[in-house]
């Protein structure tokens, strides 16, 4: 029994996707009038918005009961670190949605432009690590958007307000969070009907092991797409 209704899983990928494109703009206009530090925490924000996606759409296919996949998910809403550790499978959930896409089909340029998708959000997150210690680290994004947020205390300075974020590290938490809407607005709008429909016959035809063989493939082919 699979956890949410094809209808629902497409409607969260969609909501999601929206809301974190609107978060990205409003971070944009932020960071251009100057206020760095609530610009870097809606693109945070648009970043939990869009490990959210990811997390729905690997629950299309959960095969937990209704139960455990709405527990699964209800921990992902609420804690901040798996949203945005979930991002990770970006490349994952690009190369899942291009098997759907017909303008790939014997098109290289249109191919290329997906490996470019993947290349992107790698180099993307090579700009983070001077502020988050390492490509792995994307959870620490989170502190980061509380302290762009909220007055804090600090054992020598006292009471402290949000300010002296980098602007270098503002633009490269919101190009990140850009180039991961442009590469979802890209690949899923067009292939949503279809997606819909493979999720159905996957669930009527597909073995759990013959769905963890395609799953294997899938990754193969992003280790590739790194070579």
């Amino acid at each position: 029994m699979y956890s949410f209704d094809e209808e629902q899983v497409v409607k969260g990928l969609r909501l999601c996707l929206e809301n974190a494109d609107r978060l990205v703009q409003e971070a944009e206009i932020l960071r251009a009038a100057g206020h760095l530090e609530r610009a870097l925490s809606l693109s945070v924000l648009a970043l939990e918005e869009l490990g959210k996606l990811v997390c729905i759409n690997g629950l299309a296919l959960s095969l937990a009961s209704q139960s455990r996949g709405e527990d699964s998910f209800n921990y992902v809403r609420r804690t901040h670190q798996a949203k945005l550790s979930a991002l990770y499978s970006y490349p994952l959930v690009i190369f899942q949605f291009a098997g759907l896409d017909e303008r790939l089909l014997g098109n290289e340029e249109n191919t290329g432009k997906v490996n470019n998708l993947v290349q992107h959000f790698y180099r993307n997150l090579e700009r983070l690590e001077p502020w988050i210690g390492g490509v792995g680290n994307l959870e620490k994004l989170n502190q980061w958007k509380q302290w762009g947020l909220y007055v804090d205390f600090d054992d020598e300075d006292g009471f402290t307000a949000p300010s002296g974020f980098a602007p270098e590290m503002v633009a490269a938490v919101k190009d990140l969070a850009g180039q991961i809407v442009g590469g979802f607005n890209y690949i899923l709008p067009p292939n949503l009907d279809r997606y819909r429909e493979a999720i159905k016959a996957i669930r009527k035809t597909v073995t759990p092991e013959q769905f963890n063989e395609i799953r294997n493939w899938i990754i193969q082919e992003i280790k590739d797409s790194r070579s």
